[in-house]
């Protein structure tokens, strides 16, 4: 069997739980590989058995940068694949979008799990209620997970269909629907963060361009390109 794990890690969060993951599957199959997600676009995802994909939550989904690489696959028929994420608290919106996402590319999700991790925003109180995660126990869950979706993968190949998870159903709760409204605010404490030209100083400052964790920045290009649609930052509430 010949895996891959793919994953977008904002904080450093998701990256320890990719590595786990990484190390449970690691010991069950031929070949596994791991890479971050601004690595993955050359990717011939054909060539693999089994990909996990992960990523923080933002705003209930998958931050901008891994819904792009998600929308951009070809058709897949069947592909093993499973989810996972880190996040603070209320994780519930993640997986009913996402496996929905995945499904719709052609892909059989065949397994999910989330972990909690530190929250880095500004108006989250400090310190948070999930600070110091993922710990050694969430990271021995982890890669138990890694070692149990490679056995699930086999089994179902080989005919157990019948442990296919349902698809997530999205209950919404009261709690829910707060965090929607406030999810419906679409920008960070500072406002919307759009690129003035007439004000930026590029590249005597570069610090947006160097400090861009998606790497979505490119003030050399014409038009100068700021943000995933060119003229907005999609960090909300995240670096600034």
């Amino acid at each position: 069997m010949k895996s891959i794990i793919i994953y977008y890690s904002q904080t450093g969060n998701t990256k320890k739980v990719a590595r786990a993951i990484y190390k449970g599957m690691s010991q069950f199959v031929e070949q596994c590989a791991i890479v971050p997600v601004k690595e993955a676009d050359s990717l011939d995802l054909s060539q693999y058995d089994l990909i996990g994909l992960g990523s923080p939550i933002w705003m209930g989904g998958f931050p901008p940068n891994v819904r792009i690489f998600v929308e951009s696959i070809p058709e897949q028929k069947g592909k093993h694949i499973f989810s996972f994420n880190t996040h603070g608290v209320m994780p519930e919106l993640y997986f009913p979008s996402v496996v929905r996402k995945l499904k719709a590319k052609g892909f059989t999700v065949i397994g999910m799990r989330d972990w909690y991790g530190s929250v880095h925003f500004q108006v989250a109180p400090k310190p948070y209620f999930t600070d110091g995660h993922p710990d050694d126990i969430d990271l021995k869950e982890a890669e138990a997970f890694g070692s149990a979706m490679v056995a699930a993968s086999r089994r179902i190949s080989g005919g157990e269909t019948n442990l296919i998870p349902p698809l997530p159903k999205l209950e919404l709760t009261p709690q829910l629907l707060v965090l929607l409204e406030f999810y419906q605010s679409g920008h960070n404490p500072h406002g919307r963060l759009k690129y003035n030209k007439e004000k930026c100083t590029y590249p005597k400052c570069r610090l947006c361009v160097d400090n861009c964790l998606m790497g979505y920045i490119d003030l050399s290009a014409d038009p100068p390109k700021y943000g995933s649609k060119g003229d907005e930052c999609d960090m909300w509430m995240g670096c600034t």
